[in-house]
């Protein structure tokens, strides 16, 4: 059945491109954002994909310099902060599809969202908010 559900790990999509609405490349995927689910298994509630960091250019770690504006020594995180200035959000629910055996990523979007760190603060590479 072509829309059956595929199962894969969650490093499967790293590195994929990912292609906008209309076709334009908006880059490869950097980081899955999880979020606790409603449904707790055992001790823990699930965690399910809440969205895709997407990079520019550069599918390497961000080490969670995207997440908090005052992460680490500061060194480091202008450093990190400047090789991912170009990366910005898919929200989950704006995934169109995944395509393994094409590898590729297409999303309902024209452009990235910026990222944002708790609280939906914005999370400006290379500045604290």
């Amino acid at each position: 059945m072509p829309n059956e559900p595929t199962v894969c790990r969650l490093v499967d999509p790293l590195g994929l491109p990912v292609l906008a609405a209309d076709g334009t490349r908006l880059g490869l995927v950097n980081d899955l954002r999880l979020s606790p689910a409603d449904r707790v298994r055992g001790l823990f509630a699930e965690l399910v994909i809440d969205g895709i960091v997407v990079d520019g250019h550069h599918a390497g770690s961000m080490l969670g310099y995207d997440r908090r504006a005052e992460q680490g020594p500061r060194l480091v995180r202008i450093l990190v902060r400047a090789l991912h200035r170009h990366a910005g959000y898919v929200p989950w629910s704006h995934v169109e599809t995944i395509d393994l055996e094409r590898r590729e990523i297409r999303t309902t979007l024209r452009t990235l969202q910026g990222l944002s760190g708790p609280a939906g603060r914005q999370v400006v590479p290379g500045r604290s908010a």
